[in-house]
């Protein structure tokens, strides 16, 4: 069965952008009252990105509960995997990650073929302890 849905924000906040743009489906970061994009498996994660952020305006951020387009990092995130941002605040499936623990941003929706490939994600934030080997 095929998903046909692809964007379901209920749950969008808004916030001010820094200085710098921030592009439609990135993993955002809060940071001393404005978003930036995330960092690598960021513990600030606060949502995803619905439009693009201008600098110095306000941008629409998809949180918990909703299902909004995220820009893939690479080919590898496999239908159903939890993701986590990487240091640009592209998702990335969370096995990539191998540190204590991950700070999930949601659940693909879709399996990822390509770089910047904006693919749906079931944002839902949260910890993740990662089990020991």
């Amino acid at each position: 069965m095929a998903i046909k849905q692809r964007h379901n924000v209920k749950n969008a906040a808004t916030f001010d952008v820094g200085t710098t743009e921030i592009a439609k489906g990135t993993v955002v970061v809060l940071n001393s009252g404005v978003v930036d994009k995330s960092g690598s498996n960021a513990a600030k994660a606060v949502g995803i990105t619905d439009e693009i952020g201008y600098a110095d305006k306000d941008v629409r951020v998809a949180q918990n509960g909703d299902t909004v387009l995220a820009l893939a990092s690479d080919s590898s995130i496999t239908e159903g995997e939890e993701v986590i941002s990487d240091s640009d605040g592209k998702v990335v499936g969370a096995s990539a990650y191998t540190g204590a623990t991950q700070y999930i941003v949601g659940r693909a929706l879709r399996a990822s073929t390509a770089e910047d490939e904006l693919i749906p994600i079931s944002v839902n934030i949260h910890v993740a302890p990662k089990a020991a080997s």
